[in-house]
């Protein structure tokens, strides 16, 4: 896993979304987490990055979301996510806020599904 920076994350934002990094303000459900990993292990791979809007704004996620997120990402790679998925995640404070990424590898045993 790369760790990244305040400034890599500024950078990824100024460019937008692409295959490789999704923006997400939140997840309000364990399902629709489980769906987003499981498009990246099925492609390349790439990085979710929870807490920015979709034209790139850092709007950031309290310390009780991210936990809820941490818990959540680990349950669906467990239990929603067939065959098993391991990703791993990064808490990034940028302007004093906290972004979450969750770095998801190429999947090794695809098909991944929900």
């Amino acid at each position: 896993m790369e760790e990244l920076t305040c400034e890599d994350l500024m950078e990824i934002t100024s460019k937008l979304e692409d295959y490789r990094n999704q923006f997400k303000l939140n997840f309000e459900s364990i399902d629709k987490l489980a769906s987003e990993i499981v498009a990246f292990l099925n492609s390349e791979g790439g990085r979710i990055l929870v807490g920015i809007t979709n034209a790139g704004q850092i709007e950031g996620l309290t310390s009780s979301q991210i936990d809820r997120l941490n818990q959540w990402i680990s349950n669906a790679c467990k239990n929603n996510i067939y065959p098993v998925a391991n990703v791993q995640t990064q808490t990034i404070i940028c302007d004093e806020k906290s972004v979450l990424i969750i770095f998801v590898p190429k999947g090794e045993n695809k098909p991944y599904a929900c």
